[in-house]
């Protein structure tokens, strides 16, 4: 997670660069191959508008667990995140996604 411009930083290869001047890294987080933690999404990025609120792209995040229990956010465009559960276990109260 940054800020500052868009593509100001890259967070690929397993470390946190900023390119832009102005960018920098708020939080960076790294999980080895081996734990059962699985986090993957549909958007590469997602740039929120302070001002109006929005968010650029929309999109979703999965963070799944071993056992098939996978939850996930819900970006709409007003900026706004719901949480449902995919796969065949619901995960505590959470409604199933649609």
């Amino acid at each position: 997670m940054y800020i500052g411009s868009r593509d100001g930083c890259d967070c690929c290869d397993g470390r946190a660069v900023c390119k832009k001047s102005g960018s920098a890294i708020i939080k960076a987080e790294w999980l080895p191959a081996t734990q059962p933690v699985r986090l993957s999404s549909n958007a590469e990025t997602l740039q929120f508008q302070h001002r109006q609120g929005l968010v650029t792209q929309t999109g979703s995040i999965d963070l799944g667990i071993g056992g098939g229990q996978t939850i996930r956010q819900v970006v709409a465009i007003t900026g706004h995140a719901r949480s449902c559960c995919i796969g065949t276990h619901k995960v505590g109260g959470m409604a199933k996604c649609a």
